[in-house]
């Protein structure tokens, strides 16, 4: 019976060369991730499907991370089709399937960019497995940048400027866990605002971000708020109907907290504040419209409605809401802040943000003594899970398919 054990150890070696080339060319594609900045990484070979999960902590624009990971995957595997995973805090935060024949025509102009994205499958994370590299943890960010703001009104000086400079911290201290700290550097305050001019504590957060059952995403966050504030901040969010929509709610348990002159002045954690809401991703237009109802810290509650814009990187927003202690509307300009990579994360990396935000503010009745009371007011601090996630979704790659096409070529074209 010799004949038979003749195939059979040619069918081995054939078998274990293939594993032995897929594992070489996977070492090759973990070793360029890591090169290009991303961290998390995970890569696996299932049958004809390689999964590529990877954090993004050095482009500014998802989209042109996603189009990077992708062309790497393609040059580098024979898989006939790809999963990415992105990743935030070595949490998954979506799954996005697409043939590898499909993206070699996009980037290479042959196919429309509608009809590759439009063949793109998104849809809630699974399971992950195998060995991580480059782990995001006990890396720390130190980001430095102003905060300004102005009033308007009748006084002498028509306008009154008060301007900040905030440090800033962030660290992943472990899968799911990130910390968050802030201080505020006065340095010119016409307002006269806030309690105090001298430098203090205004934010240190501690956050766990998991995934539930049921694709729902929660987050907890305790420590030291904005604006002035202590305690717990519980917030949960899921994507509905093909990730077109997204449901976010969010509830707090604070008490007031001031450090001045050596003292620490608090109350009990007696003010409870929450806020539900629901947004809708449009297609045909980068724009997502929102409308929910809140309870916020000086006691109002009400309704509000607010919509985003963008236009290329720069996002335009608005924000209208009718609570028990005035009607407002509110201005939101985030402006993105070259360039658009940053260098890779290490054990400290100081920068500045992606992007710098903006808002400006009107009233009904501004009429307040001493000071203002805005209304609509909620405690800040970590990662808002609205935020976190929103550019995962088909509506944001379809109003983003140029950019996309564009970096796929030129990734393509890079590594030939």
């Amino acid at each position: 019976m010799k004949w038979i054990r003749i195939p059979t150890l040619l069918f081995w070696v054939f078998c274990s060369g293939l594993a032995a080339q897929e594992h070489d060319s996977s070492a090759v594609l973990i070793d360029r991730l890591v090169k290009e900045g991303f961290e998390n990484i995970r890569v696996n070979q299932e049958r004809s499907f390689l999964r590529v999960s990877y954090e993004n902590r050095v482009y500014r624009h998802e989209v042109e991370a996603f189009a990077i990971v992708a062309a790497l995957a393609v040059q580098e595997s024979q898989a006939e089709r790809l999963i990415l995973i992105p990743q935030s805090q070595d949490v998954a935060l979506a799954e996005i399937e697409f043939a590898a024949q499909s993206f070699r025509q996009f980037a290479q102009g042959e196919i429309e960019g509608d009809a590759f994205v439009k063949s793109m499958i998104f849809r809630e994370p699974g399971k992950r497995t195998g060995q991580r590299h480059n782990a995001s943890f006990l890396k720390t960010d130190v980001l430095l940048y102003p905060r300004i703001a102005m009033q308007m009104g009748n006084w002498e000086n028509r306008y009154k400027w008060r301007v900040s400079l905030v440090p800033q911290l962030d660290m992943t201290l472990m899968p799911s866990l990130f910390f968050q700290g802030r201080m505020l550097i006065p340095i010119k305050d016409e307002i006269k605002s806030t309690r105090s001019e001298q430098v203090r504590l205004a934010q240190a957060v501690f956050q766990g971000i998991h995934r539930l059952p049921g694709h729902v995403y929660a987050s907890v966050r305790a420590g030291v708020f904005e604006p002035e504030r202590y305690g717990v901040s519980v917030e949960a969010m899921r994507f509905l109907l093909g990730r077109q929509a997204l449901l976010n709610v969010q509830f707090d348990r604070t008490g007031f907290l001031w450090y001045q002159e050596g003292v620490w002045n608090y109350s009990d954690l007696e003010t409870q504040t929450w806020r539900a809401e629901a947004t809708w991703f449009f297609s045909w237009v980068d724009l997502s419209v929102s409308a929910g109802y809140g309870q916020y810290l000086h006691g109002d509650k009400g309704p509000f409605a607010r919509m985003f814009r963008r236009v290329g990187d720069t996002q335009v927003g608005f924000t209208v809401s009718n609570t028990d202690l005035d009607t407002y509307a509110q201005l939101h300009l985030v402006i993105p802040l070259a360039p658009r990579k940053r260098p890779a994360p290490g054990r400290v990396r100081i920068q500045y943000p992606f992007y710098y935000r903006m808002g400006f503010m009107a009233q009904e009745d501004v009429t307040r003594i001493n000071r203002w009371q805005n209304p609509g007011v909620t405690v800040q601090g970590g990662l808002p899970l609205a935020d976190w996630n929103r550019h995962l979704v088909p509506a944001f790659f379809i109003n983003n398919v140029d950019f996309l096409q564009q970096i796929a070529r030129e990734k393509s074209l890079s590594g030939q």
